[in-house]
């Protein structure tokens, strides 16, 4: 009975405290509040961006030694040509086969959407003539 009442109590209090106070608080943002969010932002991006370019900086490094090596070998030109024709070879493929994917995902959503329809709304919607699909369809 006294988890009851203090329920109670608690569920009295969010009553009154949720409808005892209808009227929204309409403040504006401080505009120094919103310039100090702004310049951390850019503070955090440029620490972010300083190690990223040390990083980058000795792997740039190591990658030009590394070149320098590869590019002695006499296999380095056409290994360099077919892999980039490879690699765009693969790049189209997937393209098509994403987008062969969106499409049929776009036609099916229509085919359901038109699923329920009578022949004659559909051809007034693809803007066919009902002869033209009385001819199409007689067998």
């Amino acid at each position: 009975m006294k988890k009851h009442i203090k329920l109670l109590k608690y569920l009295g209090l969010w009553v009154v405290l949720f409808f005892g106070f209808p009227k929204n608080a309409q403040a504006v943002v401080p505009p120094d509040f919103i310039y100090n969010i702004g310049s951390q932002v850019i503070q955090i991006f440029s620490i972010t961006f300083l190690f990223l370019m040390a990083a980058l900086s000795g792997v740039s490094q190591f990658i030009k030694f590394r070149f320098a090596s590869w590019r002695a070998n006499k296999f380095f030109w056409p290994i360099s040509v077919l892999l980039i024709i490879i690699l765009s070879f693969g790049a189209a493929y997937l393209y098509g086969l994403i987008r062969k994917n969106q499409e049929y995902g776009r036609w099916l959503k229509e085919s359901q959407a038109q699923e329920g329809k009578s022949l004659a709304e559909v051809g007034d919607n693809l803007g066919v003539k009902d002869d033209a699909l009385d001819q199409c369809f007689v067998s």
